[in-house]
Protein backbone atom coordinates (compact mmCIF):
# COMPACT_ATOMS: atom_id res chain seq x y z
CA UNK A 1 0.00 0.00 0.00
CA UNK A 2 2.57 2.45 1.16
CA UNK A 3 4.39 1.76 -2.08
CA UNK A 4 0.93 2.19 -4.17
CA UNK A 5 1.06 5.74 -2.37
CA UNK A 6 4.54 6.77 -3.24
CA UNK A 7 4.17 5.90 -6.67
CA UNK A 8 0.60 8.15 -7.23
CA UNK A 9 2.54 10.79 -5.85
CA UNK A 10 5.45 10.70 -7.76
CA UNK A 11 2.88 10.19 -11.05
CA UNK A 12 1.27 13.24 -9.98
CA UNK A 13 4.10 15.45 -9.05
CA UNK A 14 5.00 14.31 -13.13
CA UNK A 15 2.05 15.71 -14.62
CA UNK A 16 2.17 18.59 -12.45
CA UNK A 17 5.56 19.58 -14.02
CA UNK A 18 4.76 18.76 -17.55
CA UNK A 19 1.57 20.43 -17.12
CA UNK A 20 3.23 23.51 -16.18
CA UNK A 21 5.95 23.01 -18.59
CA UNK A 22 3.08 23.08 -21.32
CA UNK A 23 1.16 26.07 -19.62
CA UNK A 24 4.16 28.31 -19.39
CA UNK A 25 5.30 27.67 -22.56
CA UNK A 26 1.81 28.50 -23.71
CA UNK A 27 1.70 31.78 -21.96
CA UNK A 28 4.48 32.53 -23.45
CA UNK A 29 3.69 31.94 -27.31
CA UNK A 30 0.67 33.57 -26.45
CA UNK A 31 2.22 36.62 -24.85
CA UNK A 32 4.96 36.93 -28.02
CA UNK A 33 2.59 36.59 -30.26
CA UNK A 34 0.07 39.67 -28.66
CA UNK A 35 2.90 42.15 -28.09
CA UNK A 36 5.31 41.08 -31.18
CA UNK A 37 4.15 43.96 -33.25
CA UNK A 38 5.39 46.49 -30.25
CA UNK A 39 8.27 44.59 -30.12
CA UNK A 40 9.42 44.34 -33.96
CA UNK A 41 7.41 46.84 -35.64
CA UNK A 42 9.30 50.20 -36.86
CA UNK A 43 8.29 53.39 -35.72
CA UNK A 44 6.03 55.56 -37.34
CA UNK A 45 8.07 59.02 -37.01
CA UNK A 46 9.35 60.84 -39.71
CA UNK A 47 12.78 62.16 -39.92
CA UNK A 48 13.38 65.85 -40.43
CA UNK A 49 16.01 68.10 -41.20
CA UNK A 50 18.16 65.35 -43.02
CA UNK A 51 21.48 66.61 -43.87
CA UNK A 52 24.70 64.40 -45.00
CA UNK A 53 28.03 65.99 -43.83
CA UNK A 54 31.44 64.63 -43.91
CA UNK A 55 31.11 62.74 -47.64
CA UNK A 56 34.82 61.62 -48.23
CA UNK A 57 35.80 58.57 -50.86
CA UNK A 58 33.69 55.65 -48.73
CA UNK A 59 32.24 57.11 -45.40
CA UNK A 60 29.08 60.43 -44.78
CA UNK A 61 27.51 61.48 -41.75
CA UNK A 62 23.57 61.93 -41.59
CA UNK A 63 22.42 63.53 -39.30
CA UNK A 64 18.29 64.44 -38.67
CA UNK A 65 16.08 64.86 -35.77
CA UNK A 66 12.69 63.21 -34.90
CA UNK A 67 9.96 64.45 -32.89
CA UNK A 68 9.92 61.52 -30.50
CA UNK A 69 12.66 59.80 -29.06
CA UNK A 70 13.64 56.69 -31.22
CA UNK A 71 16.45 54.40 -31.67
CA UNK A 72 17.09 54.12 -35.34
CA UNK A 73 18.91 52.22 -37.65
CA UNK A 74 20.17 53.13 -41.40
CA UNK A 75 19.93 50.53 -44.19
CA UNK A 76 22.35 51.25 -47.20
CA UNK A 77 23.78 49.55 -50.31
CA UNK A 78 24.33 49.60 -53.67
CA UNK A 79 20.73 49.58 -54.63
CA UNK A 80 17.47 50.06 -53.01
CA UNK A 81 16.89 46.26 -53.29
CA UNK A 82 20.51 45.41 -52.22
CA UNK A 83 20.83 47.04 -48.45
CA UNK A 84 22.99 45.25 -47.18
CA UNK A 85 24.59 47.32 -44.46
CA UNK A 86 23.70 49.03 -41.63
CA UNK A 87 24.02 51.77 -39.30
CA UNK A 88 22.15 51.52 -36.25
CA UNK A 89 22.01 54.00 -32.82
CA UNK A 90 22.90 52.99 -29.53
CA UNK A 91 20.30 55.07 -27.88
CA UNK A 92 17.09 56.70 -28.22
CA UNK A 93 16.87 60.09 -28.98
CA UNK A 94 15.19 63.23 -30.74
CA UNK A 95 18.95 64.33 -32.16
CA UNK A 96 20.06 61.41 -34.39
CA UNK A 97 23.19 60.35 -36.47
CA UNK A 98 25.06 57.65 -37.88
CA UNK A 99 27.79 57.29 -39.76
CA UNK A 100 27.99 55.08 -43.24
CA UNK A 101 31.37 53.23 -44.09
CA UNK A 102 32.53 51.47 -46.98
CA UNK A 103 30.92 53.87 -49.82
CA UNK A 104 31.73 53.08 -52.96
CA UNK A 105 31.44 56.11 -55.27
CA UNK A 106 29.61 55.65 -58.39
Amino acid sequence: MAFNLHLQEKQVRIATIVLGTIGALLVGIIGFNIFKDQITRASDTTPQAVTITDVNASTAKIKWTTDTETQSVVEYGLTPTSLTFFAPESIKTKKHEVSLNLLVAG
